[in-house]
């Protein structure tokens, strides 16, 4: 397992927030993120900026794009945050549907719905809960990748 990818539909809230997390939760994988329907060169959403942040978290340099083939290939695992997203990745890029899944789904988290809610124009707290979410799934993430691949 090398990269692992996240989907949402405009990049700059969960798929980035989900990236960033993972890569100060998880050591020895490559994270990306993209949207369905992505603005290129977007910055991440400043409620999302501020979540990440209040938790330590660095930014960086974050930009949105838009899933393309390219990426799709590269990827070992493609994880969305909503059933509808897995559907339509599955849809525009038929040859790769094996590696693609909601985050729930791949973590085997049986809470509920499969989808992670967009905060997206919504209050603080609304991102906040979000954020808190999607760490619980990357921390289920990181135990099932140290079990199965024996990642660090």
């Amino acid at each position: 397992m090398n990269k692992i990818v996240f989907v949402c539909t405009g990049n700059t809230c969960r798929s980035p927030m989900a990236k960033i997390i993972a890569e100060n939760l998880i050591g020895s994988i490559t994270f990306d993120s993209a949207g369905i329907f992505a603005v290129e060169g977007d910055r991440i959403a400043a409620n999302a900026q501020q979540v990440l942040e209040e938790d330590d978290y660095t930014i960086g340099s974050f930009r949105s794009k838009r899933v393309q083939e390219d990426l799709v290939i590269q990827a070992d695992l493609i994880l969305t945050m909503t059933k509808e997203q897995k559907e339509i990745i599955k849809t525009f890029f038929t040859g790769y549907s094996q590696k693609v899944y909601t985050l729930k789904e791949y973590t085997g988290c049986d809470e509920g719905t499969l989808d992670i809610h967009d905060p997206f124009g919504k209050s603080m707290d609304a991102y906040r809960e979000t954020a808190s979410e999607i760490k619980e799934e990357i921390k289920r993430l990181r135990r099932k990748l140290v079990k199965k691949y024996r990642i660090e």
